[in-house]
């Protein structure tokens, strides 16, 4: 079973690479027609850069408050579940 096992893997890796084997001319040639059929390159302008919003981004201040208020409710938690547990005597 570990021989028909160890058959069947090396064809699943081998069949797909020699499938997808060829030699360099036919690759280079292969992405030549890949950049070719995208044609000539359409140029836009540039865009004219963010809008004003009236703020610069998310409260570092709220952050930072919401970062420590779950820091102290993890640590409650860990109080918590440390008071719930019930020491057993050794070998128990």
């Amino acid at each position: 079973m570990a021989r028909l096992t160890l058959l069947l893997t090396l064809l699943a890796l081998a069949l797909p690479a020699a499938a997808l084997a060829r030699s360099p001319e036919e690759a280079a040639l292969a992405t030549e027609r890949y950049y070719q059929s995208y044609g000539a390159p359409v140029v836009t302008a540039a865009p004219a850069g963010p809008a004003a919003s009236g703020h610069d981004g998310p409260s570092w201040l709220g952050a930072a408050g919401i970062g420590a208020g779950l820091a102290l409710l993890a640590g409650g938690l860990g109080a918590y579940a440390a008071r719930t547990v019930r020491p057993r005597g050794i070998g128990a």
